[in-house]
């Protein structure tokens, strides 16, 4: 499910099994999102979703070189956002002082 939580220090489970050093758990899907501010969004992924039982569920064991590649992509295409944002930001600031240095002549 997708739920919201209050601002502050909240703790999360993910209950697995460790099998050959990896772990392993069923029905995952984990993801988690602080947004400062109020932009963005946020779709459901698994919305009216039922439960599936444990032996009837797809598993997917993640890695830790599997962990490192979507770590890495997470903060590119963060560093990417942020950067469009910055050029956006530029770009209304000097639109104002324009519009500010026309209205002083």
């Amino acid at each position: 499910g997708l739920f919201t939580v209050a601002e502050g220090a909240n703790t999360f489970y993910l209950l697995g099994f460790e099998y050959t050093g990896d772990l392993s758990a069923y029905d995952v899907q984990l993801t988690l999102i602080f947004l400062p501010s109020s932009y963005g969004t946020v779709d459901p992924t698994l919305a009216g979703g039922a439960d599936v039982p444990d032996d009837e569920a797809p598993s997917r064991v993640i890695t830790a070189a599997d962990a490192d590649r979507e770590r890495l992509a997470s903060i590119e295409a963060d560093n990417e956002r942020m950067r469009r944002e910055m050029e956006e930001m530029r770009a209304e600031f000097e639109r104002l002082r324009a519009e500010v240095s026309d209205n002083r002549q």
